[in-house]
This record gives C-alpha cells, sequence and structure tokens, in this order.
C-alpha cells in the first residue's frame, strides 16, 4: 500500500500538472506577471500577479485577471480585468483535455480549427465576421503545458523553468 501512493501522486500531478505549476504572462516577448494557480482555468479565469523589474515600478495594480464573459471572479485588491475575446482560456482548456489529431468549432464570431501532432498542438482561428484567420499554438512536455502562444493577441503563457 504504501508503495502506491507515489504512485497514484504521480498519476495525479501527471493528471493535473497543469494546476500545479507556475506560468509567465508575456506579452510582446515581456514579462507581464505570473499565474501561481493555473487551475481556476476550469472555472474560466486566470489570475496573474505582476512581476517586479523595470515594468514593476509602472504597474498600480495587485492582480491581473483575465476572464470568459460572465465568470469575472471577485478578488481583493486593486485588480486589471480583461475578458478573454480571444478565446484562449477555452482553446487551452479544449486542448488540454483532448489534445485532438484534428478538429473544428465555432464560438462566438470565431470558427476554431486545431490540428495536435504528437506534443505540439497549432490552432486557427476565423472571425467570421471580418473574415480573417489568426493562429497560435501550444507546446507540451509530459502531457503537461508548457508554452502556448497567440499570434493575434500576442500573448504567451510559459511554463517557470
Amino acid at each position: 500500500m504504501i508503495k502506491l501512493v507515489p504512485i497514484l501522486l504521480l498519476s495525479m500531478i501527471s493528471l493535473f500538472g497543469i494546476s500545479n505549476n507556475e506560468y509567465y504572462i508575456q506579452y510582446k516577448g515581456i514579462t507581464l506577471g505570473k499565474i501561481s494557480d493555473f487551475s481556476t482555468i476550469d472555472k474560466g479565469y486566470l489570475i496573474g500577479k505582476p512581476v517586479g523589474g523595470i515594468l514593476g515600478a509602472f504597474i498600480t495594480f495587485d492582480n491581473y485577471i483575465i476572464h470568459e464573459a460572465g465568470k469575472k471572479p471577485k478578488i481583493k485588491g486593486d485588480n486589471k480585468e480583461k475578458k478573454d475575446k480571444y478565446l484562449l482560456l477555452s482553446l487551452i482548456r479544449k486542448i488540454q483535455k483532448e489534445q485532438p489529431k484534428h478538429t473544428v468549432f465555432k464560438k462566438d464570431n470565431y470558427e476554431i480549427t486545431i490540428e495536435c501532432k504528437n506534443s505540439k498542438c497549432t490552432y486557427s482561428r476565423l472571425n467570421t465576421k471580418k473574415q480573417k484567420t489568426y493562429t497560435g499554438y501550444m507546446n507540451f512536455k509530459n502531457n503537461i503545458l508548457d508554452v502556448m502562444c497567440d499570434d493575434e493577441s500576442h500573448i504567451c503563457f510559459k511554463q517557470v523553468q
């Protein structure tokens, strides 16, 4: 029984590994913040804390919150909030759970195509109103999200090494 506990713990970590890792939020290559709890993505939001450095002197808020429509959390403090208009949270959730070889689905004004091969998933979002396509990718290591970069928003989530 004692030997079984570490195996169960390792299994849980690999299944739910994304919730136990920290990620940097980057915009155009500049690190803006750090996400310590990725498990809130299942509730429709992520909370990042601003990082220090040169940029830290200009940031006056406590938390950076990205959320889906209707899923804005009530967090104490001075918060900078953004609605996830690029569907990044939905994409991460869907790809992390399924990693489909090929799938197409529609959400809001977008038609999204996802293709996964080995540990890399690429996606394209066709804005059906503007008829413009945007792309992005996600890389996984041991079934845990390592990096996600989106071309339209210029946002990347990168695992803290």
